[in-house]
């Protein structure tokens, strides 16, 4: 597989002119709450897809339009953390570099994020029954609900993800894919794969002449137990 570096990968969103689809497998911080929580912080193993340098505020507002409100009012607020390293696509925060994008309900119908494992700090396997009691639930844009987007709820909005780019294993863009590396080119240690669910056991089926066969022998060890008694054993009268 090619290889990208941070610095790589930012140049190549960078040069990339307006919106690209970006595909993203990466394990993040699924911010779980610690009360009770015996996993301590829980790694959420995902594949996602979404769109880097697209205009917020607009998408917003034509997604209004989709869902017959009016949302020509709203206006999005500057960002609440981080500074633009590359305007809508990359933020810089504390020596760190993360990558922002952002989807639409219509694209997440047609491609929805995929969890592939959660996993402890240590990178051990949690089953979703273990991890998903202390997940959050998705966060609600109230901006968003007072111009009539979402009235369902926050998966009925547009939704705006930032990932780590030390947490991003492999990105997809333009047709390709890559794994992405820090500029020193030191690979993250290798995740273990997911324990493979057992399968189901197969469905044994009996045909229908099949299940008559076996009510003539039941009829017939009933008459032969009950002959002489003058009783039918109270079945198949």
């Amino acid at each position: 597989m090619k290889t990208l570096t941070h610095t790589q990968f930012i140049a190549l969103v960078s040069a990339h002119a307006g919106a690209a689809i970006v595909g993203i497998e990466a394990l993040t911080d699924a911010k779980a709450r610690k009360t009770n929580n015996p996993h301590g912080p829980i790694m959420k193993h995902v594949r996602a897809v979404g769109f880097v340098g697209a205009n917020y505020e607009a998408a917003v507002q034509r997604e209004g339009e989709r869902q017959g409100a009016d949302a020509s009012s709203f206006v999005a607020s500057s960002l609440p953390w981080g500074a633009w390293h590359v305007p809508n696509k990359v933020i810089s925060h504390k020596g760190e570099y993360y990558l922002r994008t952002q989807t639409t309900p219509g694209q997440r119908q047609r491609q929805a994020a995929k969890v592939l494992a959660y996993r402890d700090a240590k990178g051990m396997f949690l089953s979703p029954d273990d991890a998903k009691p202390f997940l959050p639930a998705p966060s609600y844009s109230v901006k968003q609900g007072n111009v009539g987007v979402g009235d369902e709820g926050a998966h009925n909005q547009v939704m705006v993800r930032t990932y780590k780019l030390s947490s991003i294993r492999k990105v997809r863009v333009n047709g390709e894919t890559f794994e992405l590396l820090p500029d020193n080119g030191e690979r993250p240690a290798v995740l273990q794969p997911a324990p493979k669910r057992a399968p189901k056991p197969a469905r044994v089926g009996i045909s229908l002449a099949q299940w008559h066969a076996i009510g003539e022998q039941v009829k017939a060890e009933e008459a032969s137990a009950y002959a002489g008694t003058g009783s039918t054993g109270g079945r198949y009268c």
